[in-house]
């Protein structure tokens, strides 16, 4: 860089970055030969073969060749990101189980494996319980440790992200600021960690399962807790990053005995199958279990549907998204009767007539694992394009 000055030196990196970044997303985008990168660029002949050359030596993407035609043996290089090597890792950790997910730079998943605990987790065990299902999931996979760069967490209840500490889990009651930094120096040398609340984890698994591409959207979970993501062109995380815990807005119902704390209290897994056993002495310990006369019940119908009526208006009155995403293990027995009473009333009792779309998603469509990685995958790239590749 001898005779560049400065100003002149920033702006050539900055430049050489960019054009980095453009052919990274090609490829993501799957645009796998240097004619297609290219013309998808408009970056030149050498500035492209300079940057795939040095995509291939830093073993972040790799060669295969196709052969062109028949007879005359022509053939043509394609590049793919790497399986083996500069790899991401996502984990969720739940109350009874830790998900893992390893994906490359194209964000196509290249293992998956779930870990249930054999005894429980609690404060003192959880660095052993992950970095055990953290080194049993690179065995699986036949992937060398040295060669995850990135990894990231997705966790439930209060996070703080930016000193990546645990502060409460609300079903796992032994965590109490947990530092997760302490437990990502004895994992083998990662570069990037990350920690995040696993509703966003959840969202983004939900939304690449069903090849979803809105980019105004809360997306609703309605399952053990109940929980919301913010999306607009961005995660919206609020000033500590506890956007979100719509289900800690006070909520009264006339139809139970008494008061409600909190909208979770009502209809979360343990608040509707409270209810149930309260109204209908079911002796359920789970939603899944309700006979069918009880799915069909009036009464415990208008209690679901008033509670997620409540939860709609107040979202779409404060966020007015483009589009909201509701789903949960407490709907899916009502999904057939809600989503037609939704659809039909919802727009009548929110500010303008709601919002455009209103999409409804599994319980099996999530894996946090996946979505955690997801989401940290392009601060990783771009980090290691700027520190390591110029």
């Amino acid at each position: 860089m001898a005779g560049l000055k400065k100003n002149d030196q920033t702006s050539h990196k900055e430049m050489r970055i960019s054009s980095i970044q453009k052919v990274v997303y090609a490829l993501k985008r799957g645009i796998y030969t240097k004619n297609g990168i290219m013309a998808e660029t408009n970056l030149s002949w050498g500035s492209c073969s300079s940057i795939i050359n040095l995509l291939y030596e830093k073993e972040i993407i790799i060669m295969t060749e196709n052969k062109l035609g028949v007879g005359k043996g022509r053939k043509t290089s394609e590049f793919q990101f790497n399986n083996q090597k500069n790899l991401l890792f996502g984990m969720e950790i739940r109350e009874d189980e830790i998900l893992c997910s390893i994906m490359n730079w194209g964000e196509e998943e290249i293992s998956r494996n779930s870990y249930p605990y054999q005894a429980p987790i609690n404060h003192s065990n959880i660095a052993s319980i992950v970095s055990s299902a953290y080194v049993n999931s690179l065995v699986l996979a036949g992937i060398k440790p040295d060669s995850v760069i990135g990894l990231s967490v997705a966790l439930a209840g209060g996070i703080d992200i930016i000193n990546k500490r645990w502060l409460f889990a609300p079903r796992i009651k032994s965590i109490n600021n947990y530092n997760f930094n302490q437990l990502f120096k004895i994992l083998p040398a990662i570069p990037y960690t990350f920690i995040e609340h696993d509703i966003h984890a959840q969202a983004s698994s939900v939304i690449r399962q069903q090849k979803w591409n809105d980019s105004n959207y809360v997306f609703l979970h309605i399952g053990s807790g109940i929980s919301m993501s913010i999306f607009d062109n961005g995660l919206f995380l609020g000033n500590r990053g506890f956007s979100g815990e719509i289900g800690h807005i006070p909520y009264s119902f006339s139809d139970r005995k008494g008061e409600f704390q909190s909208v979770e209290s009502a209809i979360s897994m343990k608040g509707l199958v409270d209810f149930v056993n309260e109204s209908y002495n079911a002796g359920i310990n789970n939603i899944n279990e309700l006979s069918d006369e009880l799915r069909q019940d009036e009464r415990l119908f208008n209690y679901i549907y008033t509670a997620i009526k409540f939860i709609l208006i107040v979202t779409t009155n404060i966020l007015d998204p483009n589009t909201i995403i509701i789903g949960g293990s407490v709907l899916e027995p009502f999904y057939p009767r809600l989503k037609e009473r939704v659809e039909n009333e919802i727009r009548n009792f929110t500010w303008a007539g709601g919002p455009k779309n209103i999409k409804w998603y599994n319980h099996d469509d999530m894996y946090g694992a996946y979505g955690t990685i997801l989401n940290a995958g392009n601060t990783i790239i771009n980090s290691v394009i700027e520190e390591k590749l110029v």
